[in-house]
């Protein structure tokens, strides 16, 4: 094994010395043509976030967090950037609309979601068809954009809440549902609305809210 024994200056006592391993092969190693530290495996303190590719996220150990490439406060459990609610126990009942699409409630019944990106959407609702026949869908909307929308993968975003075709006198029905959607946002602040349909023209087709059971529309960022 060779070795290049360097003195240090005059303040120093120190040799630094630079081995080569023994080896058959021929090996070259350059020196880049710019103006800097040479970093070794020892060195914890030399190497900064300029000194990486853009591509490469670098760890800030003082936040904790991501940063360049990765949406960093998106994953760090903050609510409002990486999560949310709207939830109400106090609304009462709010009539499904009728062979039409719409939101029976436009502050509690939607989500809005914060930055472009992927989300996972989820509501629980306490669907009514009491004493009548008929069925309840759902779909999301995007108020912002005033346009109907499909999930991330492109399928609808139309759900069966609850259906009741039986002959005779209908049941009485009050079921908590819950729902969950994959969806991608291209902008910033998306107000997204749950819709429902029903094709029963009553009172008793409706979204009721009260202490028995709280309705709930929750996201989460996930990409």
């Amino acid at each position: 094994m060779s070795k290049i024994a360097l003195s240090p200056n005059a303040s120093g006592s120190g040799t630094v010395t630079i081995t080569a391993p023994n080896t058959n092969t021929n090996r070259t190693i350059a020196l880049p043509d710019v103006a800097g530290n040479v970093v070794t495996t020892g060195d914890t303190g030399t190497v900064t976030s300029t000194m990486t590719n853009a591509t490469v996220a670098t760890y800030a150990s003082a936040t904790n967090t991501f940063t360049n490439n990765v949406a960093a406060p998106a994953f760090t459990g903050t609510s409002g950037t990486s999560f949310n609610a709207f939830g109400s126990d106090a609304i009462g009942d709010s009539n499904v609309p009728y062979n039409s699409w719409g939101t029976p409630n436009s502050t509690y019944y939607r989500w809005v979601l914060p930055k472009a990106g992927d989300y996972r959407l989820e509501s629980t609702m306490r669907i009514r068809l009491w004493g009548v026949h008929g069925m309840i869908l759902s779909r999301l909307y995007n108020n912002t954009t005033s346009a109907v929308i499909n999930d991330k993968y492109n399928y609808s975003t139309v759900r069966m809440n609850l259906e009741n075709r039986g002959g005779g006198t209908a049941e009485t029905f009050n079921i908590q549902i819950h729902q969950t959607w994959i969806v991608t946002t291209s902008a910033d602040n998306q107000d997204i609305h749950h819709q429902l349909f029903s094709d029963n023209n009553s009172a008793n087709s409706s979204v009721q809210s009260d202490t028995n059971g709280r309705n709930y529309h929750a996201w989460y960022r996930i990409g």
